[in-house]
């Protein structure tokens, strides 16, 4: 399988790296993180051309997959969220661990595998029977189409096999060229402005409504990688993000500190209106969750009964599909490659799913030993129901992900959260119980997700699934050696919690799982968390029957609660930048995209390098 080379493997863990360090740096401060496939996709043809070496479609998918695994460690092994909450949150009675970096590689290797072999198991079924759209993995797809001047066919994900593309792809060979002269440039300005914020720190917050709503962290934070993030998301997201703001830091907030609810600092989140604000962020989030997971619950099964009334795939498109991968293998440059057509491994592989469902089993036997010698405290029960319904909830994250082009894991793991509360909120350490039950969750979720839109990446260019399961595990295991190593050096250099890295997303996990334990919530954030909760389920109701993205969204709404207004002012703008210049989808704007995350990427750069020299003044 020569389309696995040392040179591609090595420009998808150093492009891998970079992503990683990016997640790192954002998911402490806000808890978002991005997987940024097509700029991954975008530096590993930069890279080849720079070096004048032969590369082709495939190879360059499997260039793609490797960066995205490692990327993904920081989400996929809790360190956004779950460890710190263990480490830095809860206290000693709810089992408050502190852990080496031997145990966190340890943790991190036993979470690692359960997302992989789900998505291996699920590939025939999402990706070639049920057609799911996987909007980023074509968009990726066709970029790196449009890189090496060879358009995409028209791809079916409707059982509409005449219809023209949605997007029909230019292929200039130059066009490479103008992508990377936005990455470059958008680049420089990030780490230009990231490097004079370090030495005039207001930048990173001008009190532009004055004094008092400062107070209330209503300030702007000159932030070019905020503003990329707010590109991406677009501007219904950020619209929604920001009635958040507006909801817990300009209403809810105030109302709690003058009515003596929240006594403390605005910003203490254990009896400051930043604690306060946080439940009710959680039950609009949870509410919102429940409504989009069971409807899609309930379409699951309706479709799985009509399959069985239906074929699996269309033999027209198989063989236009083929077609494709024909042409191409003649046409390209092997450099040594061997290009595989896009149904060939698909259908001639009949130990797929033996392989994968194995594998599995076997990843879940070691998830079990591996959190128990870790967590010695928890109960063997605990942790073989973690990984027993984790594939099920990888199910979710993928469905969802297809259709949406959103991953769930947050309401994912609170779902999980809540079904463990209910289960074993009277075992000793519940709250540590429950928070590794939900970390197994999202584990499983994030990367079966993910995966799954590089394998429809790989499945449109004629790529070998097995050679993107290889690259996927390679880059999975660098990043289990990485992310501990990075997450300590944060840990070291920073405090954390501090306000800097308020690492929310922490704060949810600990917050959600002292609920459904049975610990009490603050003084009337109970009835308030009631109402809002029951309104944004009727929103998210009505967004079932009413497909407009300007309906508020209650996730959406929840992450601009519990996030400082001076994060999300800045993303509002990126969003208002995306709309004027582009519209809607952000998938029909591949260079805006790319613009974003040069500015992302840019700014986490200099992020690190503040981070080194932090670590070596100590």
């Amino acid at each position: 399988m020569t389309q696995v080379t040392p040179m591609a493997t090595l420009i998808g863990l150093v492009i891998g790296t970079l992503i990683l360090c990016a997640n790192f740096q954002f998911g402490l401060q806000t808890g978002w993180v991005s997987m940024m496939s097509m700029p991954a996709a975008l530096l590993g043809f930069a890279w080849y051309r720079a070096i004048r070496w032969p590369l082709n479609p495939q190879e360059h998918v499997y260039i793609q997959s490797v960066a995205v695994a490692v990327g993904s460690g920081p989400l996929s092994f809790g360190f956004v969220g779950a460890i710190p909450a263990i480490e830095k949150l809860i206290n000693r009675n709810e089992g408050q661990t502190l852990l080496s970096v031997p145990q966190l590689l340890v943790w991190s290797f036993g979470c690692a595998f359960l997302g992989i072999f789900t998505a291996m198991l699920l590939r025939k079924t999402i990706v070639l029977a049920q057609k799911l759209k996987f909007p980023s993995g074509i968009a990726t797809a066709s970029l790196i189409g449009v890189l090496h001047a060879k358009p995409l066919p028209a791809i079916d994900c409707s059982n509409q096999l005449d219809r023209e593309p949605e997007n029909p792809q230019p292929s200039d060979p130059t066009e490479y060229k103008k992508s990377i002269k936005t990455m470059a440039s958008m680049f420089g300005l990030s780490a230009a402005v990231s490097l004079i914020s370090l030495f005039v720190p207001i930048l990173k917050g001008l009190p532009m409504f004055g004094p008092v709503a400062a107070g209330w962290n209503w300030k702007l934070d000159i932030s070019p990688a905020y503003v990329g993030q707010g590109i991406i998301m677009g501007l219904p997201t950020t619209s929604s993000m920001l009635l958040g703001s507006i909801l817990g830091w300009a209403i809810l907030g105030p109302l709690s500190k003058a009515k003596g609810w929240a006594p403390g600092d605005v910003d203490n989140w254990t009896d400051g209106a930043q604690g306060w604000i946080m439940w009710v962020a959680i039950a609009i989030m949870v509410a919102d969750t429940f409504v989009s997971l069971g409807d899609m619950m309930i379409r699951m099964i309706i479709e799985a009964v009509q399959a069985q009334r239906t074929p699996t795939v269309d033999s027209e498109e198989l063989t236009r599909l083929t077609d494709y991968a024909d042409n191409e293998s003649a046409s390209t440059p092997s450099s040594g490659v061997d290009v595989q057509k896009p149904n060939a491994d698909v259908e001639s592989d009949p130990n797929e799913r033996k392989i994968a469902l194995i594998g599995l089993l076997v990843a879940s036997t070691i998830c079990v030993l591996l959190n128990k010698l870790v967590f010695q405290s928890q109960h063997i029960s605990t942790l073989i129901l973690a990984v027993v319904i984790a594939p099920f909830f990888s199910l979710l994250a993928v469905r969802a992900l297809g259709d949406t082009d959103l991953n769930p894991v947050s309401s994912i793991a609170k779902l999980s959260q809540l079904l463990f509360g209910v289960l074993f909120r009277n075992h000793k350490y519940a709250v540590l119980g429950n928070i590794l039950a939900g970390a197994v969750s999202e584990a499983g979720a994030q990367q079966a997700g993910e995966l799954m839109q590089e394998f429809k990446t790989g499945w449109l260019l004629g790529a070998s699934a097995s050679a993107q399961t290889i690259g996927i595990t390679i880059g999975t295991l660098w990043s289990i050696v990485l992310s501990p190593l990075v997450y300590k050096l944060y840990s070291s250099a920073y405090r954390i919690p501090g306000k800097e890295f308020r690492i929310p997303a922490a704060f949810i996990w600990t917050d959600c799982a002292r609920l459904v334990v049975g610990k009490g919530l603050p003084n009337h954030a109970a009835s308030f968390a009631l109402v809002l909760g029951l309104i944004s389920m009727c929103l998210a109701l009505l967004k079932l029957r009413i497909k407009s993205p300007w309906i508020p969204s209650g996730v959406a709404i929840g992450i601009g609660m519990y996030n400082v207004p001076s994060f999300t002012l800045a993303r509002f703008v990126g969003g208002l930048i995306f709309h004027f210049s582009e519209g809607d989808n952000i998938k029909e704007s591949p260079h805006l995209v790319i613009l974003s995350s040069g500015l992302v990427l840019g700014e986490s750069i200099i992020s690190v390098l503040s981070l080194v020299s932090t670590v070596i003044k100590k």
